[in-house]
Order: C-alpha cells, then structure tokens, then sequence
C-alpha cells in the first residue's frame, strides 16, 4: 500500500450536505474524532493514484442518475468506521454500484458493507450511542436522501481522519 489511498464517497444533494456536516460537527467532539464530509462509502483503501481513482469515479458512475433512499433512522456498530451513521432501507442500485466497483477497481477489498450516511467516528460506550442517537432519529426516520454526487476522497484506515479531503467530483447524470 502507497502512502496515499483513495475512497469512493457518494455524497448527498449540498442542502443536506451543508445539514448533516453541521452534525458531523458537533457530533466530533463527542466521540473523540475530528470531523469530516458527511458520505455514504462506496468503496475505501484504494491503492490507486488520484488520477487512476478519478478515472475509475467517472466510469463508475456514467450513465448512473441520482440515488435517493429511505432512511430507517440511526445506527451504530463497533467497528471504527461505521461508528454512528443513517441506515437506509433496500438499496439495489447501490449493490449494482458496489459490484461495478469492484469489476472496475479489481478488488472486493474496501466494498461498504450496506449503504449507511456516516455521521461519528471514533469509541463511544453503546448506553452514550442510544442517547446520542434518540434526539436524532425524528429528523431522519423516513426521509428520503438523494445523493448527486460521487467524490473521490483522500481517505484510508492509514490516514488520519484530519487529513481527508475530496480530490475530485464526479456529478450523477439528471434523473430518468
């Protein structure tokens, strides 16, 4: 692996981008963990060159619409990266999405488990999660989140979380 590894981030239409990054915000301190983009992984730890990621990004999503899915409220698991996040109801597209991902990179390595909008990373005992989760899932149970955009990110489990950045945006095509 290089010193640089890259992730595909589906990102949500800006409105709500702008909204759950305030929350990534505030929700960072509490869990120990700088903030960052609030994102739905597609696939992470790429050891790819920025170039060789956005040349994959866009033939990832071409001829690919926005995604919306329902989002059945907060979850949280132990695993570092799937901290605290928005769980989503069926979401076939974005299964298509993870299998052309892994054609085009040539690795099921990195592949998101199911969809999820990170929220937290970082430890956090389960009784503080429940809390944390109760007040939110009012303003998420139910609603529907479009994401338009796939980024590629500057991110891996090897770079500290401070340090990610989007390297490039690839836009989803109009709706059908």
């Amino acid at each position: 692996m290089s010193a640089e590894a890259y992730s595909f981030w589906l990102v949500p239409e800006a409105p709500v981008e702008r909204e759950f990054g305030t929350l990534v915000r505030a929700l960072a301190p509490l869990f120990g963990m700088p903030a960052f983009a609030p994102h739905a992984t597609v696939q992470g730890d790429l050891d790819l060159s920025a170039d060789e990621a956005e040349s994959i990004a866009r033939e990832l999503v071409d001829g690919e619409s926005p995604l919306a899915w329902r989002a059945w409220g907060i979850q949280w698991t132990e695993h570092p990266f799937r901290t605290f996040f928005v769980a989503f109801d069926r979401a076939d597209r974005f299964h298509a999405l993870l299998e052309r991902a892994a054609r085009l990179t040539g690795t099921r390595e990195g592949l998101s488990p199911f969809p999820h909008l990170s929220l937290a990373y970082g430890s956090l005992p389960v009784r503080e999660k429940i809390a944390r989760s109760r007040p939110l899932a009012g303003a998420v149970e139910g609603r529907t989140i479009r994401f338009d955009r796939l980024v590629v990110a500057l991110s891996g489990k090897e770079i500290p979380v401070g340090d990610w950045r989007v390297v490039a945006t690839v836009n989803l095509g109009p709706d059908p």
